[in-house]
């Protein structure tokens, strides 16, 4: 049997409020607008009905910024190593995890590299997890001269869903002492040299 509805008669259910103009009640959340902002995402509940009951924000691990680790060396670091297999570690970034699927770029700078000889070339290679994954540069330099100046070079990848270990690391073709020159700053001196990983 059809039970007729009075207007100023109390809405039940799922409704609220009084006829002819009753509204959705609350599930729970009761929250409007945007939730969530660059570094936070929302997280939703949803009820059987396909309505939100419950709502918050969670921030995005890491997403403060998207300087993943920075690592600087402050003093000359001279390479004399002859192979790849014993290449001298310049400078090592710090051990980080990653999803497998998010992009980083790792960028290496030195204020100068200086040469003990000529017509000799030497290898600025990057490693994950002490494994060579090629060379970031190589130089070789002509008779009289013996430096080159500041040193800016990067490689983008997608590591694998693992933690890894970052480093440069450098060798020559033969016998040179190739120094990467590095400070701690301040007037007249050179600048800290670094590896920087970045998500992008």
């Amino acid at each position: 049997m059809a039970t007729a509805i009075i207007s100023g008669d109390s809405a039940g259910g799922d409704l609220t409020g009084t006829y002819p103009s009753p509204t959705l009640a609350n599930a729970g959340a009761g929250a409007q607008g945007p939730i969530g902002d660059s570094t936070h995402v929302a997280a939703i509940t949803l009820d059987a009905k396909g309505r939100v009951s419950a709502i918050s924000s969670v921030a995005i691990a890491g997403a403060s910024s998207s300087d993943l680790d920075y690592t600087e060396f402050t003093a000359d670091v001279a390479v004399t190593a002859t192979t790849e297999a014993t290449a001298t570690t310049i400078v090592t970034a710090s051990s980080i995890s990653f999803d497998g699927a998010t992009k980083v770029e790792i960028k290496f700078f030195c204020p100068s590299l200086v040469f003990s000889t000529s017509s000799v070339l030497t290898h600025l290679t990057l490693f994950e997890d002490g494994v060579s994954l090629g060379d970031l540069a190589q130089f070789k330099v002509s008779s009289g001269v013996n430096q080159f100046g500041a040193i800016n070079v990067l490689r983008r990848r997608t590591p694998s869903n693992a933690s890894h270990t970052y480093s440069v690391r450098g060798y020559s073709a033969s016998a040179l002492t190739a120094t990467y020159k590095a400070g701690a700053g301040g007037a007249g001196l050179l600048l800290p040299g670094a590896i920087t990983i970045s998500r992008l």
